[in-house]
């Protein structure tokens, strides 16, 4: 079986914190099967706020490889749960940096915070589709 690098194009600061930013998934099983969970592309405004880039289906990002819908399906449907969890842990460690003083800690702690708030809104908009959807053709 071989494997597919999955490459999520994030901010230049969330690549360089997030270790789960590159995926190793397994292939699909067969040539026919398969199902993509893709998401829309970031665009980051002159302001520096980042918005969903409105682009086609075949310019959106692959996140990760499943074998079937129903496995793409449940794991985006457990996402907004994982990314909560994860928001609550920056949190905690946010506030404990705060309180023992070491703001470098604290400010680390409070970028990671903000990614996770910010994908929450990035993966609303994600799709499972068929890796022989002809909307992935470009």
């Amino acid at each position: 079986m071989k494997l597919s690098v999955i490459i999520t194009v994030l901010s230049s600061f969330a690549t360089s914190i997030m270790a789960f930013s590159i995926l190793f998934v397994p292939a699909v099983a067969g040539a026919d099967e398969g199902w993509y969970l893709i998401t829309p592309q970031e665009w980051t405004q002159s302001d520096g706020t980042k918005i969903i880039k409105p682009s086609p289906i075949s310019q959106w990002l692959q996140y990760r490889a499943f074998d079937s819908a129903q496995q793409c399906e449940l794991f985006k449907s457990q996402l907004p749960e994982m990314i909560r969890n994860n928001i609550a842990v920056r949190e905690k460690k946010e506030i404990e940096a705060r309180t023992a003083g070491n703001l470098q800690q604290e400010a680390f702690n409070k970028g990671v915070r903000d990614y996770w708030t910010h994908s929450m809104e990035w993966f609303v908009e994600s799709l499972c589709i068929s890796r022989n959807d002809p909307k992935l053709r470009p």
